[in-house]
């Protein structure tokens, strides 16, 4: 028999994963005591207006479960590990780690899938209609979110929804969230989706950017741009501290091929050249602006080894750091 509600299908997913219920004072944890390396799920909740779930847990052996809701939801959240695998109306998909996503749902049917051993950590918002329509009363341009495709889901967020989930995660897990502060951040984050909404950025534009690798097509939409951006701003403001390709791609949401591509089609240069040109520049304004040592320098744009430092410095400016700082002092 298909499950018909959010609520039902949550309720057997902890009934799979061998959970219990247990009430705490602003949630329910969902735990199975003799196993808690299985890991737990949190649920807050309004009834009928919406329900917040915060989940990292491990399957211990797998299950499927078919559904044809009948309910109207939008739903929102990230996936931080996992990758959930569904059919829709006989069309398979699945969703990818790491990954953002925004559904509005309505009568949708299909069936989802998890494996054992699979481990599942994210965070999720699902509204109901009685909350969307209470929004409307406070500020009638809420109505906007009326006009979001029928069960299409659009694999991002605007950044400040994806940062206001991470705060938010941290602090399920710590036992601090509060109802107050969950409907605050909640109120703020569809003011966000509203805005975006309006502005359209959740329309698909006429031609969207594609690039070719191999005989295989990637399409980047606006918030795979953004994305790319975000990447190139945090490798910008501290490069000796960079993280990898693969920790880059978790922290903007977008997978490592895409990101690889994305950022070549953008900057005309790879993720590598684009980090060592950031340190050769903040090398350059170090020796020209402080008297730090060049070990000092190195260190401070990443390079454990003075060593490769100047052989990286002398490869890019034809001069090794201290000809560079001398020269600069006698123009």
């Amino acid at each position: 028999m298909s499950i018909q509600s959010h609520r039902e299908f949550q309720n057997r997913i902890w009934q799979n994963l061998g959970f219990d219920s247990h009430k705490e004072k602003h949630c329910t944890r969902y735990a199975n005591e003799n196993r808690p390396e299985d890991g737990t799920c949190l649920l807050y909740e309004r009834p009928g207006l919406y329900a917040f779930t915060v989940a990292d847990y491990t399957v211990s052996a797998p299950f499927s479960l078919a559904f044809a809701c009948r309910d109207t939801q939008l739903r929102f959240g990230s996936f931080y590990d996992g990758r959930t695998r569904f059919d829709m109306d006989g069309i398979s998909a699945h969703t990818s780690t790491p990954a953002s996503f925004l559904v509005r749902e309505e009568k949708v049917r299909g069936q989802q899938f998890w494996n054992a051993g699979q481990h599942c950590r994210g965070i999720e918002f699902a509204v109901f209609p009685n909350f969307v329509r209470y929004l409307k009363t406070i500020d009638p341009h809420a109505s906007v979110l009326d006009s979001l495709s029928k069960n299409r889901t659009y694999h991002a967020l605007p950044p400040e929804i994806v940062t206001v989930l991470h705060r938010l995660f941290k602090v399920a897990q710590n036992g601090s969230l509060t109802p107050l502060m969950l409907e605050g951040c909640l109120l703020q984050c569809m003011d966000i989706l509203t805005n975006a909404v309006k502005q359209g950025t959740f329309s698909a534009p006429d031609v969207m950017p594609t690039v070719y690798l191999g005989k295989r097509k990637i399409t980047f939409d606006e918030f795979d741009l953004l994305a790319v951006q975000r990447a190139k701003e945090i490798l910008t403001e501290d490069p000796a501290n960079a993280p990898t390709i693969s920790q880059l791609s978790r922290q903007v949401f977008l997978n490592e091929q895409k990101l690889k591509a994305g950022f070549s089609m953008c900057f005309h240069m790879t993720i590598g050249r684009y980090l060592k040109e950031c340190r050769m520049a903040k090398a350059a304004a170090l020796l020209t602006s402080t008297s730090m040592s060049v070990r000092k320098v190195g260190q401070a744009v990443g390079y454990t080894s003075c060593a490769s430092f100047i052989k990286a410095f002398r490869r890019h400016y034809r001069k090794t750091p201290q000809e560079f700082r001398c020269a600069d002092s006698e123009k």
